[in-house]
């Protein structure tokens, strides 16, 4: 599959924001703006090389709505940035615009890591940061298709981004034909998204993450091909579920974690104990297993990272119901991943 790192800003301080309104508000008063380097680093905290980049290019910005784009982070972090190559470092041209010109969805992993626990795996229907899935090295990501614009009928053509010989290869393996065209619901044929579903079961069983361990650590994850249709489609359906659920497009029930005490909502610091998440001395959420506060995914900890990264910041009710459903997402994905390995065999 065609891929690339995801982007790098060298400026995330003021690039990258939690809401759309934040990039707008930001790039509008730096186009008005006369920011000396020392005003414009210090207002962002930026570090030494971004404010030249960005401050040299400022007389070829100008300002577009269709250039603010969500931007998937970290692990059940969406975020957003202004994508324009005049303030991001490393675009990523190739393939960034596949997932603002139509529907996508991408694949993310690493082609090498330092981690003892190969969770460097995810998924996102936007583009991504590099260091999205995976904290040691970098995070390369994967689309499902490429888009080329027809300007005379001004209509776009959606190409799977799939290897034709290893598709075929699929193909014959199962006994199935391919439709690259389908939404894949039927039974008599498989689709892009079926093959991308499978292979994200693949690498979420804990028995393929043990046995190639030390491969995983040095190249792209490689996934057998499906042998028979029957355990093809019972890990289609269980890696469907797991993308849902990492997409955040599953109805969680959040009901049991409660957010509890009085306070002002600011991140303190963020502390696990006797199931309870606090992020402060008075604040916190209540009945959150253990096993999802140390749980990896994307090679990070999410339900940490998630509060780490919001340090002295007050979280809003949205906020708070977003992490409750990080909490239900990565239960699920606890029970998703045993019935995979119920499945597999290695």
């Amino acid at each position: 599959m065609k891929n690339t790192t995801g982007i790098v800003t060298m400026g995330d301080e003021f690039i990258v924001a939690d809401t759309a309104k934040c990039i707008e508000a930001r790039i509008k008063d730096f186009i008005e703006t006369e920011y000396t380097t020392t005003a414009f680093k210090e207002k962002y905290h930026l570090g030494k090389n971004y404010p030249d980049f960005a401050l040299s290019n400022k007389k070829h910005i100008e300002y577009s709505n269709d250039k603010i784009i969500k931007l998937c982070y970290r692990p059940f972090d969406n975020k957003y940035t202004y994508y324009d190559r005049m303030l991001i470092w490393r675009a990523r041209d190739d393939v960034s615009p596949l997932f603002s010109i139509g529907d996508n969805i991408g694949l993310i992993t690493a082609r090498s890591n330092k981690a003892e626990d190969c969770s460097h795996f995810f998924i996102a229907d936007c583009m991504s940061e590099a260091k999205c899935g995976e904290r040691t090295t970098q995070s390369a990501i994967f689309p499902l298709y490429s888009f080329t614009h027809d300007s005379t009928t001004n209509r776009l053509t959606r190409t799977p981004n799939l290897n034709s010989k290893i598709v075929s290869s699929v193909s014959k393996s199962l006994g199935l034909p391919y439709k690259p065209n389908s939404d894949g619901n039927e039974f008599d044929s498989f689709a892009p998204i079926n093959l991308l579903d499978y292979i994200y079961s693949i690498v979420y069983s804990d028995k393929y993450r043990e046995k190639y361990k030390e491969f995983l650590k040095i190249d792209f994850p490689r996934v057998p091909y499906p042998t028979d249709q029957e355990t093809f489609w019972k890990l289609v359906e269980i890696g469907g579920k797991l993308r849902e659920c990492h997409l955040m497009q599953t109805e969680f029930d959040t009901e049991p974690y409660s957010f509890i005490g009085d306070g002002t909502n600011e991140v303190v610091k963020p502390e696990y104990k006797n199931g309870r998440v606090y992020i402060s001395k008075t604040q916190y959420f209540d009945n959150v297993p253990q096993a999802q506060w140390e749980q990896y995914i994307g090679g990070y900890q999410p339900l940490h990272k998630w509060l780490k990264d919001r340090k002295k910041t007050a979280l809003s009710a949205e906020d708070i119901e977003h992490y409750k459903k990080i909490i239900a997402a990565l239960r699920l994905t606890e029970e998703l991943m045993a019935e995979i390995d119920q499945v597999v065999e290695f």
